[in-house]
Parts: structure tokens; C-alpha cells; sequence
């Protein structure tokens, strides 16, 4: 292993089956009990998370959150060795309740990061398997249902081409936002 490597794994030491600091499920989507517009951090991130993660005024939606990578651990389902970290990943999946969807949203500062990883064969076979998929990345919702169409937008870049055709964002809220990492 090159020196560069060992000093970005010092760095960002992500402790399997945690949120080990990530906090992209505490930036990308609202969040209507702290009046949190969508694609900007909340007020309660700090260095290591959530400064309410354990407290009692922590809203039940964030309480009862779970991406998919988290949910896979504390399972203990197969899912768990394929599925990366959402900060080696650059994205997070999740599972709305019961809906058949799976949702993955990406990370603007890193919105090619995912493509690369465990999530695609991940998403594939979910998609596969006959669910809807959602992507939503830097401002837009992308409804898919076939292997082709994630196919596509894994090797393209769907929101430079939508920007391109003159299509705004059709998330309200994003304007452009880049979290820093």
C-alpha cells in the first residue's frame, strides 16, 4: 500500500456498520421537523455527526432513519459486503417504508463517486428484482425502472445533460449547492 493511501486511510478511519461522521442523510433531504430545506446541512452537524443524535429533542424522523449500508450491518444481511460506506460510496440508499423503492442520493460534491462502487450491482439487482429506483443527484429526481435506464445514467452524467437541454432541477431547494467534504 502507497504512503498516499495510509494517510487517507489515517484520515477517515469509517468503522464498519456505523455512521463513523457521515452525515449526507443530514444534508441532501429535508428535513420539515427543523425546517431544513433540502440540500443544506442542518443545523445540528458537527465534527463527529449529530450534536442530538442521542438527545431527547432529536425529530423521530431522524431517530428512526436507517440508509440501507446501516440497516445491512445491524441485519447482519448479505447485502452488508457489498454495499460501501456512503463516504467511500459518496452516496446512501435507503428504503422509504414498505414501498417498493429504493432511493439512492448522491452526494453533490462527489456526484460520480458511486458509479464506481458496490452500489451499482447493488441497485441493479433491486431494480432487477422489479422495484422502482430514484436517484437523486444535485437537484434532480431521476425515476427509473429498468437495467438499461441505470445503465445509461451510470455512464452518463443525466444532470450536465439536463442542465445542457435547458431543464431546471425539479427538486425544490437545490441551487447549486456543493457540501464540503
Amino acid at each position: 500500500m502507497g504512503e498516499a493511501k495510509r494517510r487517507t486511510n489515517r484520515q477517515k478511519r469509517i468503522v464498519v456498520g456505523t455512521c463513523s461522521g457521515c452525515t449526507l442523510c443530514c444534508f441532501i433531504p429535508a428535513i420539515e421537523d427543523l425546517q431544513k430545506p433540502p440540500f443544506s446541512p442542518c443545523q445540528h452537524i458537527c465534527d463527529v455527526g449529530c450534536v442530538i443524535h442521542d438527545a431527547e429533542e432529536r425529530p423521530e424522523v431522524c431517530g428512526g432513519f436507517r440508509c440501507r449500508y446501516i440497516q445491512a450491518h445491524e441485519r447482519g444481511i448479505d447485502e452488508r459486503h457489498i454495499l460501501p460506506h456512503p463516504l467511500e460510496a459518496g452516496a446512501y440508499a435507503f428504503e422509504p417504508l414498505d414501498s417498493g423503492l429504493m432511493v439512492l442520493c448522491v452526494d453533490p460534491a462527489r456526484p460520480y463517486a458511486w458509479k464506481k462502487t458496490g452500489l451499482v450491482p447493488f441497485l441493479a439487482a433491486f431494480v432487477e428484482a422489479g422495484f422502482a429506483l430514484n436517484i437523486v443527484d444535485r437537484g434532480y429526481n431521476f425515476p427509473l425502472r429498468t437495467l438499461d435506464h441505470l445503465g445509461e445514467i451510470v455512464a452518463r452524467d443525466y444532470v450536465q445533460g439536463a442542465r445542457l437541454m435547458g431543464k431546471p432541477s425539479n427538486i425544490p431547494g437545490y441551487a447549486g449547492t456543493v457540501r464540503e467534504v
